[in-house]
């Protein structure tokens, strides 16, 4: 190496600048991580959509009922729109009701 050159800290190495040293090293904790409570929506919608299938094929299987195609796609449409909606609104609802309970530090 040459005189002029300075080598590089490395990332454990933080005894030479404390200033640079992470905060849970200058004695405070990490952050707690937040976890997300409640069924994941994917999921949920997962499950809901293999549940509706479910009942279309039982209903067609065991009934001599004939789906007229263009009406019963937009029905089913509007149908998830209106479920998208209403998830949503309990979303927002839940979240707001939390955020009340939520103790302030």
């Amino acid at each position: 190496m040459s005189d002029r050159t300075t080598p590089l800290p490395r990332a454990t190495d933080h005894t030479d600048h404390p200033d640079h040293a992470p905060p849970h090293s200058q004695g405070a904790a990490p952050p707690e991580p937040q976890w997300i409570s409640g069924p994941a929506p994917t999921t949920t919608l997962a499950g809901l959509l293999a549940l509706v299938v479910a009942v279309l094929a039982g209903v067609r299987l065991t009934t001599d009922i004939d789906l007229e195609w263009s009406t019963a796609l937009p029905v089913a449409g509007i149908a998830l729109g209106v479920i998208f909606v209403l998830l949503g609104v309990v979303s927002l609802s839940v979240r707001a009701r939390r955020a009340e309970h939520r103790p302030t530090d």
